[in-house]
Formats: C-alpha cells, structure tokens, sequence
C-alpha cells in the first residue's frame, strides 16, 4: 500500500539528498481547527477513530495494535540522522493520507495554539463533546500515568492505549503552570508568546530556525524562551511529553494538531 512507502521514505528523508524541486499542482490549503463547522470536526475526529479501529499494516514486520499505532511506532525510529522538520512535515503527510482513506476529505487542520497564548487552558481545542471535540486538558493524578489523568470525555474517552505500554490516553495541563523557572510568565506560555513567535520570524538561516523553534535558544531570544515545539509537548505533559522518555507522543491526537502548525509556522 501506498503509505507503507510513506514509512519508509519518512524514515530516510532526512539521509537523501533532494533532487531538483519538482512542480506541485492541486495544493491544499490547511486550516485553522477553529475554522471549521461541527459536521468538518465530527467527519475529521470521526477518520481518527476509523485508525484507531484498522488494523496494523506491521510496519518493518512489527504489528501494532492499530493503524494508528502503526504511527506510534513509526516515531519511535527516525534516528538521529534526520532533520527534524522535514521528517515530521513528511510523518504528518503520511498520516493525513491514512485519514483519506477513513473518509476525511478535507486537508489537514492545525491547532495554532500561539493565538492561545495568554492562557492554553481557555483554548477552543478543549472541547469535551463526543462528537466534536479532542476531550479537555486534565490534571494530576499521581496514582495514574505520567502523573496525569486519564482522558474520559470528548472523541478520545478512556483511549486504550498498548504502545509502548498499555494505558489509556492521559494529559495534565496544569503540570507545569507554575514551573519556577525565571523569565516573564510561566516557562512553556514563553515559549509560544507573541516576542518568541516574533523572534522566530526573524531569523534567516533553517538551522537556526530549527534550533530555536525546538529548544531555549540564547542566540536569538532575549529571556531563557523554550522553543515552542517542546513547550507545547510539555506544557500538555501526559503522553504529548513522553518524547523525552519513550518516544510515544503520537498516542494523542493532538500531535499530529500541533505538528501541522509546527510545519505551518516552518513555511511561513
């Protein structure tokens, strides 16, 4: 099948040299979650529940619990001979076509969370509908997962998990609302505040750009900034922060959100 080669060219694309860019026509435009109506949520939410429910295509020989799993583990293995951003650009894009073929029609949307910057909790992605939305943020259970409590409302409810370990799918936004790190705000809002995001725009070069959207970058920022990419995986902790640990972040819908807003502000 089609994305099979996706995963394997998704694992070489940052070892292979790019050839003369080639014309693209029919290009999709992604858009904004907040842009789209209920039945566009409910069609879109409604293709990740079909993954979750198809079974593995065994990636490299190793079967996953579901199509969506098959993602997963595709993430664990990049390597670190990849460049970050395409890898990820290509991933999503490998991910949207198995949304295709779950009846999704549309591109793939993004969450712009830096237009939530002055409070992540209040953002429009939270949304505990069964229908329409990606569940709510959570909260410390320190008896559960990654410290943080099970997901038990929205399209995601009580998600089983098994890669890499069985659980169900897990958040805690608050975790890190205060962490005691100085700076103005608190450690991730810096990340993805309007000066970060600025800063971002201003630089020329991709390694740069690179460095600074993933990790605290003193070159171009003024205050001890995170990058945005991580401090949104951190700031939702729960499985979106286990890419210091296993690697499995994937397991929540919401990667593949923020991801495709990484890649917008990248080609932007």
């Amino acid at each position: 099948m089609v994305n099979l080669a996706l995963f394997s060219a998704a694992l070489a694309v940052g070892a292979l040299a790019s050839p003369a860019k080639p014309k693209c026509d029919n290009i999709g435009v992604r858009r904004n979650w907040n842009s789209l109506n209920g039945d566009e949520k409910a069609s879109f939410l409604g293709a990740i529940q079909c993954m979750m429910q198809k079974p593995s295509l065994s990636p490299n020989g190793v079967q996953q619990a579901s199509r969506f799993e098959d993602f997963v583990w595709t993430h664990q293995y990049p390597g670190y001979a990849i460049h970050w951003l395409p890898w990820h650009r290509w991933f999503v894009k490998a991910y949207h076509a198995e949304l295709q073929e779950c009846g999704w029609e549309g591109e793939m949307p993004y969450w712009a969370w830096e237009q939530d910057w002055q409070d992540l909790s209040a953002s429009n992605i939270w949304n505990a509908d069964p229908e329409i939305g990606f569940g709510t943020y959570g909260n410390f259970d320190y008896n559960n997962v990654y410290n943080s409590t099970t997901i038990t409302d929205g399209a995601f409810a009580n998600h089983q998990i098994q890669f890499p370990f069985p659980h169900m799918l897990t958040r805690n936004l608050p975790m890190t609302a205060n962490y005691p790190w100085t700076g103005p705000g608190p450690y991730c809002q810096r990340g993805y505040n309007p000066e970060n995001m600025k800063n971002l725009s201003s630089i020329a070069t991709y390694k740069d750009f690179s460095v600074a959207l993933e990790s605290p970058d003193p070159i171009h920022n003024p205050n001890p900034f995170p990058g945005p990419h991580g401090a949104i995986h951190l700031a939702l902790w729960g499985d979106m922060r286990t890419d210091g640990t296993n690697n499995s972040s994937p397991n929540d819908p919401l990667f593949y959100m923020h991801h495709s807003n990484v890649d917008r502000i990248w080609a932007s």
